[in-house]
């Protein structure tokens, strides 16, 4: 830099402004990543387990679906129902421990109880399609399973096919 551009005092004004901005730019820029690092990121996962079941003396080797809840995030959230959606947009909804919900702290994991699942899924209309399982949080904002369509699909297939073969033996 030239000597003569220290000399001028509104020359220093401009390089204090100038930096000033940088600092605010990058104090900016944490502040946005701090806020959506914060925030809570719920991941569902929906899975198949198979247990052999005796039905009218018969045995069956039987679809059970398992749903683990676990929350990525660094806040606390709340979650009031879960249910299923249906393709035609219709869904079947289940409050989870009453009207108290269940609280996932950062970093914890929650596994839906055998028959919390099948509560639900007794009433489930597999003629209707289900598309999609979530669950909604306090603040009425719906997460949901990445894998729920293809689990559902596949839950609904062999079901059916139980269900055909006990009325063909």
């Amino acid at each position: 830099m030239d000597h003569k551009f220290w000399t001028d005092k509104s020359n220093y004004a401009l390089f204090i402004s100038g930096a000033s901005f940088l600092i605010s730019i990058a104090g900016l820029c944490v502040s946005f990543f701090n806020f959506h690092r914060d925030k809570e990121k719920l991941k569902i996962d929906a899975f198949l387990t198979y247990r052999k079941v005796l039905i009218n003396g018969e045995e069956d080797n039987c679809p059970f679906l398992n749903i683990e809840i676990a929350n990525s995030g660094r806040r606390n959230i709340i979650l009031l129902n879960w249910g299923f959606i249906y393709a035609d947009g219709g869904d079947i909804t289940s409050s989870l421990n009453g009207k108290e919900g269940i609280i996932l702290k950062e970093k914890e994991k929650h596994v839906l109880k055998r028959e919390d699942v099948e509560g639900l899924i007794e009433h489930l209309q597999p003629l209707r399609k289900p598309v999609s399982i979530y669950f909604e949080d306090t603040l009425s904002k719906r997460h949901y399973a990445k894998n729920g369509k293809s689990i559902l699909r596949k839950y609904c297939l062999e079901v059916d096919q139980i269900e055909f073969d006990r009325a063909h033996r």
